[in-house]
């Protein structure tokens, strides 16, 4: 995970994890175990995944954004100003997203959103870390 860079990041969960909306009313957050066993996700699973990619990859310290875009209520990763959105193929600075309007921001440390942080008081760190890592990095054949 540590020679991934952030575009790497976002395009592996963006292409792996097939979206799906949650039914109205619905608001789930998974651990990224959880996305991975399950192939799907919507936008705050997906940026979940990609959110401990990036902490426990070491080279950065994401932030988890709950933002409105339009009139609806999503969730994309910050670091150092690039947004990793699922609704985006490719990584941008956030001052070229005018349709994103900040909610609120969580890192590990600091989970401003009570939701990531219930995500972080149910998980396993180091069977997190081994679901990631198994699923990024397939086992070579000999």
């Amino acid at each position: 995970m540590h020679d991934l860079n952030l575009a790497d990041i976002n395009d592996a969960w963006n292409r792996r994890i097939k979206y799906l909306a949650e039914p109205k009313g619905v608001d789930d957050w998974q651990l990224p175990s959880e996305t991975i066993a399950l192939g799907t996700g919507d936008c705050e699973d997906l940026a979940i995944g990609k959110f401990f990619t990036i902490q426990w990859g070491g080279k950065w310290k994401p932030e988890l954004m709950v933002c409105r875009l339009g009139e609806q209520a999503h969730v994309v990763v910050v670091v150092d100003g690039w947004v990793l959105d699922n609704a985006a193929p490719n990584i941008v600075k956030l001052s070229a997203r005018p349709d994103i309007t900040p909610v609120s921001r969580s890192t590990q440390d600091t989970p401003a959103d009570p939701r990531f942080a219930w995500v972080l008081a149910r998980m396993d760190t180091i069977g997190e870390l081994i679901a990631i890592k198994e699923w990024l990095e397939p086992p070579h054949k000999e």
